[in-house]
């Protein structure tokens, strides 16, 4: 039963990011109504795959680190003299819906895989799109990063989660090879 409630909310987390996709690569706009739709599948999916008491301070910690992170990026742009106001950080810099698909990656990614994650696809992003915005040097190339973590999520974490033992809600696996390389690094000194 938990395996045919899982696969159910995994198609429909794929509908639903491939709808982001289309809408932000397409118009640079998404319909609102798709993002409770993504955080509410990511939600019940945590639930059901995980205890609600650490899956809740799991994803707690993710939209803290998160908003750590945007109050980071506004402030280097504040000090830059590059925005006058608030509502120019998200007319500028970043759109709401790319905070919101953000956001509701805490409720589908363990701390440390957020981070992971939204760094590969941030550097993804800007391989993408930089060589846009040097072709067009005066005009504002928008980079439609919504519909890319909604890409990277479908071809990354979906293909992992299925194919092998990869649980995008356990930062396990990242602290097993974080300490394998220390072990190994200390025990090849004499």
């Amino acid at each position: 039963m938990q395996n045919t409630i899982i696969t159910i909310l995994m198609i429909a987390s794929i509908i639903v990011l491939l709808l982001i996709f289309y809408q932000d690569w397409k118009f640079r706009a998404v319909s609102w109504i798709l993002f409770p739709l993504i955080i509410l599948v990511f939600l019940i999916e945590g639930i059901v795959l995980k205890p609600i008491l650490p899956y809740l301070l799991n994803s707690s910690i993710g939209l803290l680190l998160v908003v750590i992170e945007l109050s980071i990026l506004f402030l280097v742009f504040k000090t830059n003299n590059s925005l006058r106001s608030g509502k120019d950080f998200f007319d500028r810099v970043i759109g709401w819906g790319d905070i919101i698909i953000i956001l509701s990656l805490c409720f589908a990614l363990s701390p440390l895989n957020l981070v992971l994650f939204l760094t590969i696809t941030s550097i993804l992003a800007l391989v993408i799109f930089l060589p846009f915005s040097l072709k067009i040097p005066n005009k504002k190339v928008r980079i439609p990063l919504a519909g890319i973590i909604s890409l990277m999520y479908i071809g990354l974490v979906i293909p992992l989660r299925m194919f092998t033992c990869f649980d995008p809600l356990n930062d396990v696996w990242i602290e097993n090879t974080v300490m394998n390389n220390i072990n190994s690094t200390f025990h090849g000194i004499h």
